[in-house]
């Protein structure tokens, strides 16, 4: 082979080559785009199958009365639910809008006595509910105007001396009306019928309906600019985001909650008294469990319940070391474990 053809066999591989290259580089966009595809394929289906997953633990529990009449297992389940949509609503507040408040108790309390009061007027059980969480909104409405303007440790200050307002206010008997009362240190009692199979059902339908507001709430642009708040609202102001309007509707979705599940709760147990609705421990239950799960997720807060609630039945007869365990877990978790336990499970999936 002569050196011409060296040169033109050479020639041809370079040209080769580049054709190769060029060819590879056009096609990078329809990788691009297949790659995009297929990832978001994987997306969808990894969203349905969870979403699949979700709907078949909820028909499960759905069914528990069904197939048990056992009044244990089904007072613990709603108990579960019950801290499980109190602590999601004080998710909505602190783990997206960053807001810490030891306040919202006192929805909580406005609920149940709404249920007493419209109960013994005769208002049907179902208005009830709903009224527990208009009446908590209405409420929060001026709560929140004052609250907001204080910041960090203030606000919690101020929004647990509103809910201690409430519990004194509802320590005195008041007059309804000429022929009812409300209040009083000796609490109130309340009948409506139902069986402990259908109040089941209603804690529930209240667990379902509140991570359903937080699932849509995380994505969506009200979300954003709660968790735009949280991180800086110095640069939030600067993007434009009115800061106490939205501390305002984020004070106020969290309310609407409690409110229902405090109704829901005097109902159900059939007695309250200002000390018990209005308890301080409520509130600090729904921050231990919030954050014990995970702030700031969908299901951090059902997952912290849980555990909590298990532990606490697990300890049933050591009842008054219930505040020492919430400080200790409140230590621990700010020091070792502030993402809360999902995010071990999220380390652990990588």
């Amino acid at each position: 082979m002569t050196v011409a053809d060296d040169g033109f066999l050479s020639t041809f591989e370079r040209t080769g080559r580049s054709l190769r290259a060029r060819a590879s580089d056009a096609l990078d966009p329809l990788r691009s785009v297949r790659n995009r595809a297929v990832v978001a394929l994987d997306e969808r289906l990894s969203a349905r199958a969870k979403a699949g997953l979700w709907v078949a633990v909820v028909l499960v529990l759905f069914a528990v009365p069904l197939v048990t009449e056992n009044e244990f297992y089904i007072d613990v389940l709603i108990r579960m639910f019950q801290l499980a949509v109190l602590a999601q609503s004080f998710n909505i507040i602190a783990g997206y809008a960053g807001l810490f408040s030891l306040g919202h108790v006192a929805f909580y309390g406005l609920g149940a006595y709404s249920a007493v009061l419209l109960t013994n007027a005769g208002v049907d059980p179902v208005l009830t509910l709903l009224a527990g969480g208009v009446v908590a909104v209405a409420v929060s409405v001026p709560v929140g105007v004052i609250s907001i303007t204080a910041t960090g440790i203030y606000f919690a200050l101020v929004t647990l001396a509103l809910a201690e307002m409430f519990r004194i206010f509802f320590l005195e008997q008041w007059e309804v009306g000429s022929l009812m009362t409300i209040g009083g240190s000796s609490g109130e009692f309340i009948r409506i019928g139902w069986s402990d199979g259908l109040f089941y059902w209603v804690f529930l339908m209240l667990l379902v309906a509140v991570v359903l507001t937080t699932y849509h709430l995380k994505r969506s642009m009200l979300g954003l600019n709660f968790e735009m708040i949280r991180e800086d609202e110095t640069l939030a102001q600067s993007f434009g985001i009115d800061v106490r309007k939205y501390k305002l509707v984020a004070f106020v979705i969290s309310a609407f909650f409690p409110g229902v599940v405090g109704s829901a709760f005097a109902m159900y147990s059939g007695f309250i008294i200002p000390g018990s609705v209005f308890s301080v421990n409520i509130s600090v239950g729904m921050q231990v469990q919030a954050i014990l799960g995970g702030l700031g997720t969908v299901f951090g807060p059902i997952l912290g319940a849980f555990v909590l609630l298990t532990l606490e039945e697990t300890f049933a007869t050591f009842s008054n070391v219930k505040n020492l365990l919430y400080g200790f877990l409140m230590i621990v978790l700010m020091l070792y474990l502030p993402g809360g336990l999902l995010s071990l499970l999220k380390r652990s999936d990588r």
